[in-house]
């Protein structure tokens, strides 16, 4: 992201910083270190909800998948403020065990959608995702758009 565009994206709330680099060259320590620095700095300024992901290539099929990001992402969301989000968690009790993993992933992304804009009601959401490389190509075009 060139600097004009990153200036509009802080002006309307919303900011992405996209780390490129070869394998080895510090990328996850630095995220590492930028999550570890953020409750720090935000003190005073409300509670933001941290969450993080980490794509692993070698590791299961969670690990490296959309399905896997996501279904992490809203069971941190869900861990942290399920009270905000009475009607989500009984929708996730009642379809839990009967979709497929095509559906459910689909599923997923709904339900992490829904429930990150009620949390933007009321607290700001920071999201460190890394080796996004890790995951497929498929699903690291459609996440990046």
């Amino acid at each position: 992201m060139d600097q004009d565009k990153w200036g509009l994206a802080l002006d309307q709330g919303k900011a992405r910083l996209w780390i490129k680099g070869k394998p080895g060259s510090g990328k996850s320590t630095l995220l590492r270190r930028a999550r570890d620095q953020v409750e720090p700095s935000l003190n005073g300024r409300g509670s933001p909800l941290i969450l993080l992901f980490f794509f692993h290539g070698r590791g299961h099929e969670l690990q490296r998948t959309q399905r896997g990001l996501f279904r992490s992402l809203l069971h941190q969301v869900l861990m942290e403020v399920e009270d905000a989000l009475p009607d989500l968690v009984a929708a996730l009790r009642q379809w839990q065990d009967t979709l497929g993993k095509d559906r459910e992933e689909k599923q997923l992304k709904v339900f992490l959608e829904s429930s990150l804009r009620k949390v933007l009601e009321t607290r700001s959401v920071w999201l460190f995702i890394d080796a996004l490389d890790e995951c497929s190509k498929d699903d690291a075009a459609e996440l990046t758009v």
